[in-house]
């Protein structure tokens, strides 16, 4: 049976992308691919894989990100909520949304991407 191997997204500049996954969500740096025209930057979390691939050179397509959302647990959504404020993070609102006993949150990452953060249901 196949396992997912890796996320994939496009962003506009390498390296302000991995500044925000390593420095704001907690991401560990893996390894980097260069080629000619593309960077690959490979990131982990928790045993989980992001890809992030830069196109130089090439004009950003607006619909390239397709994803709904990318989810990230955390033991404290309210905690999170006031770190991302004190980063400067774009959030959607200022309060969780409740859920199942725990909580969900929503805020953007460099690209427009939608990062939800969640509490471990009980």
């Amino acid at each position: 049976m196949p396992f997912l191997a890796h996320v994939g997204l496009l962003v506009r500049d390498l390296e302000r992308s991995r500044d925000f996954y390593v420095g704001v969500l907690g991401c560990r740096e893996q390894r980097r691919i260069e080629r000619t025209g593309t960077r690959l930057l490979f990131l982990e979390s928790s045993g989980s894989a992001i890809e992030l691939v830069e196109k130089a050179g090439l004009p950003y397509p607006e619909e390239a990100c397709k994803t709904i959302h990318l989810a990230f647990q955390v033991r404290d959504v309210k905690a999170e909520i006031d770190r991302l404020k004190g980063l400067g993070v774009p959030l959607e609102s200022d309060e969780p949304i409740p859920f199942r006993g725990g909580h969900l949150f929503f805020f953007s990452g460099p690209d427009g991407e939608r990062i939800e953060l969640c509490e471990p249901l009980e």
